[in-house]
């Protein structure tokens, strides 16, 4: 007599085939159609991913996180998670879209394209031009870059995305630009991090690896031929990526997710894919990802 097979393990996400199109193989393993808030380990089993304790009421995104700093958006509004694990309301009517952070002399920088704001530990103040003074044979028109979004620290400069493309900062002048000349040469930006001594830029080419501090010496090398899901990449401690791409070399190293498995690149513009069984993400549109100690964590939106 003929026996349903038992759901034994996982074989990971398969977004290809439809979901009722999935069988199970003989030892019970099984592709899985959709994932929300599952672990999946190297040997295929999966456990659901559960919470510890809720520090707030409604919804929330944006969370940003590094050293004493942690903060987010609810409802429009800006919190602060303490120490203490207690919330407080930071400031209100920020915009109930994306903001993004990033820190720079012992302060929070933040921005979504419509507010700018610098977070200290008891101040909030707004993020406005800071134009030092120029000598008479300076020609350079100095100001503040409006309407940004992304924001990565890099070099002593700061790395803002705007419709136009990617701006350079001044050196270690967070709210000064040389308005005619920061843009760098890329149009189509989805994602950047800083590794040390480059930056790793997904754009249309694929994934690049500016080797420098700035536009004026940046060596440009293309060191993946497909983009980045758009919202995956970030940075994690390349001691915890274990064999392969920071073998010889540990340091920051960069993550993300492309349509054909998770990648890590060093800080040498060094790139391995990491995937040991093959994934398929043609029709994943945008994502979001997450380091915690050891892990890397990533969702996707899927068409």
């Amino acid at each position: 007599m003929a026996t349903a097979p038992v759901f034994r393990r996982s074989l990971g996400l398969n977004n290809v085939i439809e979901a009722h199109r999935l069988v199970y193989r003989e030892d019970g393993a099984c592709h899985f159609a959709e994932a929300v808030n599952i672990i999946i380990d190297d040997n295929g089993s999966f456990k659901r991913r559960f919470g510890i304790e809720k520090l707030h009421d409604g919804g929330a995104h944006s969370l940003w996180s590094k050293g004493d700093f942690c903060f987010f958006i609810s409802g429009g509004d800006l919190y602060r998670v303490l120490l203490d694990d207690s919330v407080v309301l930071v400031t209100s009517d920020v915009g109930d879209i994306p903001m993004y952070f990033e820190m720079m002399h012992g302060k929070v920088y933040c921005s979504n394209g419509f507010v700018r704001l610098i977070l200290t530990d008891s101040t909030v103040s707004n993020w406005v031009a800071n134009v030092p003074s120029q000598m008479k044979d300076d020609k350079r028109v100095l100001g503040m870059i409006s309407g940004f979004t992304k924001i990565k620290a890099h070099g002593g400069r700061f790395f803002v995305q705007t419709p136009e493309g990617i701006c350079q900062s001044e050196p270690g002048n967070p709210a000064c630009f040389d308005i005619a000349n920061c843009l760098l040469p890329f149009r189509e930006v989805y994602d950047f991090v800083s590794v040390g001594t480059g930056m790793y830029l997904s754009c249309e080419d694929g994934v690049v690896f500016l080797e420098g501090y700035s536009k004026e010496n940046f060596q440009k090398k293309i060191v993946y031929s497909r983009k980045d899901i758009p919202g995956t990449m970030t940075t994690l401690d390349g001691s915890d990526v274990g064999d392969g791409v920071t073998t010889e070399f540990y340091g920051v190293t960069a993550v993300w997710v492309s349509d054909n498995g998770v990648c890590f690149g060093d800080a040498r513009g060094f790139v391995e894919n990491k995937t040991s069984r093959r994934l398929a993400f043609d029709k994943a549109v945008s994502g979001a990802s997450v380091v915690i100690p050891g892990q890397y964590f990533f969702s996707l939106e899927v068409e």
